[in-house]
């Protein structure tokens, strides 16, 4: 029964065959059938396979995304001397060029002047909105415990006016026991509704001590759109137990008072 039979029978109709006791064809049957369920299951998986190759020719490769790595919560502390001459109003100005951090947020740049003639003034805010079609936002907890299971949520943002296929992946880190390994990386695909986002949960679990790497990429089907986030997580060690014995004292005054 192990071996596939040329003419395509079933396992059924082979154990009719079989002219020996009702045990051995018992046993035929068990070992035909167990072993055409290995089969089957071998046939979807090397489909899956096939289908997924086909579509991953649509997707960016992960090695063209770049992960977005800084994320400040405030930055660009720095004093600035205002040498140009005033204009008619009275204004000077200077130019100044920068990069952006990689949060996708709305920056408020604030501005203190210190002046001789006129003391201190200060500035308006000045808001710098930084926005994308499709990005990620990785959401990770201050910390975690050594040894123990934690789930992280990537949420899939998606601003276009149209539905999206989205290739999701969670990259190896041998300090960490996920889903993906050294030798194949964690994928999912996902179906994205327009103007809405989607959170996909990710469970680890830290095997080392320390600030560690967790980094995701995202690619759009048939689009050139693509994301990724690297962050630390800090890996803290598990709690020790301690028992402590507090000496009790009986307060009797009326047998022990002076």
């Amino acid at each position: 029964g192990m071996y596939e039979n040329p003419k395509g029978h079933s396992c059924e109709k082979r154990a009719g065959y079989i002219l020996d006791t009702d045990e051995c064809k018992k046993t035929f049957l068990d070992c035909c059938n167990y072993i055409k369920t290995i089969r089957d299951k071998l046939k979807r998986e090397l489909h899956l396979q096939l289908a997924r190759s086909d579509l991953d020719k649509d997707f960016v490769s992960d090695k063209n995304i770049s992960s977005r790595t800084q994320f400040p919560e405030s930055w660009l502390w720095q004093v600035e001397q205002l040498t140009n001459r005033p204009n008619e109003l009275g204004i000077s100005s200077k130019t100044m060029h920068i990069f952006l951090k990689d949060s996708i947020t709305t920056w408020e740049v604030l501005a203190v002047s210190l002046s001789e003639t006129k003391g201190i003034c200060v500035a308006e805010p000045y808001e710098i909105k930084v926005m994308n079609n499709f990005f990620i936002d990785l959401r990770l907890p201050y910390s975690v415990v050594r040894n123990e299971h934690v789930e992280i949520r990537a949420i899939l943002y998606n601003y276009w006016d149209q539905n999206i296929k989205v290739r999701l992946e969670l990259l190896h880190n041998p300090v960490f026991c996920s889903a993906s390994t050294s030798k194949a990386k964690y994928r999912q695909i996902l179906d994205i509704k327009a103007k809405s986002s989607l959170a996909v949960p990710l469970v680890i679990v830290p095997l080392q001590l320390g600030s560690h790497d967790i980094e995701v990429k995202a690619a759009v089907w048939g689009s050139f759109l693509s994301d990724g986030v690297k962050k630390k997580l800090k890996v803290v060690p598990e709690g020790l137990r301690m028992t402590k014995t507090i000496m009790s004292v009986v307060l009797d005054p009326s047998t022990k008072g002076a």
